[in-house]
This record gives structure tokens, C-alpha cells and sequence, in this order.
């Protein structure tokens, strides 16, 4: 089983990758489930990404300090239903940051 979880977070991964424009940077696996039914790998991954939301006055300053950490990126986090037969990704979804 743990060989498939293996090749699974693999096969997200790619497509994470894949499918994100622009660079992407530190993918990290966050945690992985099976569905309720058994058929899907629930994997969540996160990545930093380019910030390239404007910002206000007040956010910049508050972001001087933060670039200390990241300097314009923000990370993102996806969540993968990989077919537990296949290995194949069949959807991504959008998870809002925690």
C-alpha cells in the first residue's frame, strides 16, 4: 500500500506542476486520505507561487517584514483525488490557504 500511495502522490505532483503557470517552487506533500468510497487518494499539496496580487499601502509594509521569510510568493495549497486503481489524477481542487 505504501508503494501506491508513493506512486500516487508522484502522479499529483506532476500534475501540480504541470497545470500551475509560472514557477513553482518547494512542493510539499501535506496529507494524504483515501475517499469514503474507497476509489480516490485525497493528497494535499502546497507550493509557493509568485504573489502577484497588488497590494495595499498598509499590506507593504507589513510584506517588508514578511520578505524576510518569502519575498513576493505566496503558498498555495491543492488537493488531489488520484484513482486508486489507475494511479491517475481524475481532479484537482482549490483548498483555501488554513
Amino acid at each position: 500500500m505504501l508503494e501506491q500511495i508513493r506512486e500516487a502522490v508522484k502522479n499529483a505532483t506532476a500534475y501540480f506542476v504541470g497545470v500551475t503557470e509560472g514557477p513553482i517552487g518547494g512542493v510539499m506533500l501535506e496529507e494524504v486520505t483515501k475517499s469514503l468510497d474507497g476509489k480516490h487518494w485525497l493528497i494535499t499539496l502546497s507550493a509557493w507561487v509568485p504573489d502577484t496580487k497588488p497590494k495595499s499601502q498598509a499590506m507593504n509594509a507589513f510584506a517588508e517584514v514578511a520578505d524576510i521569510f518569502k519575498p513576493d510568493q505566496i503558498k498555495i495549497y491543492r488537493t488531489f483525488e488520484v484513482n486508486t486503481s489507475s494511479g491517475e489524477v481524475d481532479a484537482m481542487k482549490m483548498r483555501p490557504m488554513p
